[in-house]
């Protein structure tokens, strides 16, 4: 460890280099999130063993026994240093940097230990960290059981976003479809939790591929539905499950669904929600209300009236059953539904339904914000002016 503190190396009078890169590398890569000590470990072996430099000044095979006490050395140079602090859960021991002052010298220091600019060396170390984390991977598997893999819940929730940072596209088309890894993620975190990671894996795909211009908006949506695709199926599954759990995957399948609708995959989007639909252990349950208002916003997108009020009747009755508190907690859902009915019966070019359903809104969203009463005024003004009725559309607008 003083080998490794010392400000030369131990031949020469060059500066020690090591530290700072695996500083600069924790920095950019975790940042203030708290990790396995293993996914730094990972990581630091990666950069370092690439690094000519510092594989000098680490003098080890990197498949040696004394190459792995150094990085552990490392990590135990940044804990008395105070760069880290420490804990343990469930006998996993977590790092994180200790102060965000460390993130903004560990930036600062990249042009002093590389010739890479700050994003180019970001790219690089994030795909170090996931080179690292498998080859570590693959050791574990050849233990056959004699070692644990304590990243592994880590690595399921934010080795797609380091992948996406790399920009090893191809990987992580491949994972994000890939159904083991799929199950893997549901399993570990729940069927909701785990469709959300999901969804935020192929949101931050598709707008790295905008900010790049590496892709137009189609051909990203497009991705995102295909990678979509194998979780959908996953969850449309309706094995023997408890009321509770089969509500959860409804849940879940209905997020899948919605986040297909954004990226224009309405035929899937209706798909994933009759699924979660069927999945739905009472037709009573509060939840069908929000599945078919989402079914009825879909077929209004497609110009499909019919379908759309057919869906909107069937919230509007079923919220009716249900027993709203004396707040009035479904007074929203209502003026939303008696919005969306107007807009459907606009499309239809039932004028006079329309007007009455826009009437029936407004008096719901009386004593709501701003915002909700000229949405329905808005709303209102549109429908005049098509009817020709100037006057009154611009009573509406003022």
């Amino acid at each position: 460890m003083n080998l490794m503190l010392r400000p030369t190396i131990r031949t020469g009078s060059a500066r020690s280099k090591v530290l700072k890169l695996c500083l600069a590398s924790t920095s950019v890569v975790f940042g203030l999130t708290k990790v396995p000590l293993d996914a730094v470990l990972a990581l630091w072996s990666q950069v370092i063993t690439t690094d000519d430099e510092c594989k000098v000044e680490i003098g080890d095979d990197p498949d040696s026994t004394e190459f792995s006490k150094k990085m552990w050395f490392i990590a135990e140079a940044f804990i008395h240093l105070g760069l880290f602090s420490f804990s343990e859960e469930e006998a996993i021991i977590a790092v994180q940097l200790h102060h965000d002052q460390y993130i903004k010298y560990g930036n600062s220091i990249i042009p002093e230990i590389t010739e890479s600019n700050a994003v180019d060396a970001a790219a690089r170390w994030h795909g170090a960290f996931v080179a690292g984390y498998n080859a570590r991977l693959r050791t574990i598997k050849d233990s056959e059981g004699q070692l644990q893999d304590c990243s592994r819940p880590y690595a399921l929730r934010n080795i797609v976003r380091h992948m996406i940072q790399a920009k090893i596209i191809p990987k992580v088309l491949e994972m994000l479809k890939d159904d083991r890894f799929c199950r893997e993620r549901l399993t570990k975190f729940g069927w909701i939790e785990g469709a959300r990671m999901h969804v935020g894996d192929c949101q931050l795909l598709a707008s790295k591929a905008l900010e790049s211009k590496s892709a137009t908006e189609a051909e990203t949506h497009k991705v995102v539905l295909s990678c979509l695709k194998k979780m959908s199926v996953i969850l449309s599954e309706e094995p023997d499950l408890a009321d509770e759990t089969r509500v959860e995957k409804a849940m879940a399948l209905h997020l899948i669904g919605f986040t297909q609708a954004e990226n224009n995959g309405m035929n899937e989007a209706l798909t994933s929600y009759k699924n979660a639909m069927q999945l739905m252990p009472l037709p009573s349950h509060p939840f069908n209300i929000i599945i078919m208002y989402s079914q009825a916003v879909v077929h209004l997108i497609r110009n499909d009236y019919d379908k759309s009020l057919k869906k909107l009747k069937a919230c509007a009755k079923l919220l009716k059953d249900q027993t709203a508190d004396e707040n009035g907690q479904f007074t929203g859902l209502q003026a939303e539904i008696a919005m969306l009915r107007g807009d459907a019966q606009f499309g239809a070019c039932d004028y006079v339904s329309a007007e009455t359903s826009y009437e029936e809104a407004l008096a719901l969203v009386e004593h709501a914000s701003k915002v909700d009463i000229g949405t329905v005024l808005f709303r209102r003004a549109r429908l005049h002016q098509t009817m020709g009725e100037l006057d009154q559309a611009l009573a509406a607008l003022t």
